[in-house]
């Protein structure tokens, strides 16, 4: 049976092989698609293994010097994340647990997740699954519109920009769009499954 979270990450850049989640935060939802738990973690920046972009710090606003000390190691953060999967859905996940991540750019935040995994953990399954909710594609097909600003403006979400590019406050701005998309295509007669 599929089971569902939604994430963001924030990292050091966009470049899929030296950049480095540095804030992660997850929502752990039920068989109704309704939050039963909200997790985030600040993961220490690990510059001997991992590029600094300031393009993207400018973007999040979380400084090089606040993730070189005030986080957990990025070994920690692995285990707590794989141990609230097992804790929440009593499984480790990964494709064949078919725990998805419901996200605005999913597969990007699955990629970062991927690098932090074979980084320090390369012998061992992501355990979240790569079959991913986009909510970029899924406006597009429901709404006939992408870009996330354009997205919330025609779903009439407010935001606080102050608050944007913190991983949880965006987590649970994912998990509203997908809601209101999952409800204007119930009422079109459009399928999700």
């Amino acid at each position: 049976m599929h089971k569902y979270i939604a994430l963001d990450t924030e990292t050091t850049g966009v470049d899929f092989c030296t950049s480095q989640v540095i804030q992660c935060a997850v929502i752990f939802l039920d068989d109704a698609l309704q939050p039963v738990a909200r997790r985030s973690w600040d993961v220490n920046f690990v510059p001997e293994k991992f590029s600094w972009d300031t393009v993207a710090a400018e973007v999040h606003g979380i400084g090089r010097d606040v993730v070189e000390q005030h986080g957990v190691d990025p070994e920690q953060f692995l285990r707590e994340f794989e141990q609230d999967i097992v804790k929440h859905y009593g499984v480790v996940g990964g494709e064949s647990a078919e725990l998805h991540v419901i996200a605005a750019n999913a597969y990007f935040d699955y990629l970062m997740l991927e690098l932090l995994w074979s980084t320090y953990r390369p012998d061992e399954e992501v355990p979240i699954s790569r079959r991913v909710v986009d909510l970029s594609s899924l406006s597009l097909f429901v709404l006939g519109v992408s870009g996330m600003s354009t997205v919330l403006e025609t779903l009439g979400i407010a935001v606080t920009e102050e608050d944007r590019h913190s991983a949880l406050y965006d987590a649970e701005l994912h998990l509203k769009i997908f809601h209101s998309l999952a409800t204007i295509a119930s009422r079109e007669g459009i399928s999700l499954s």
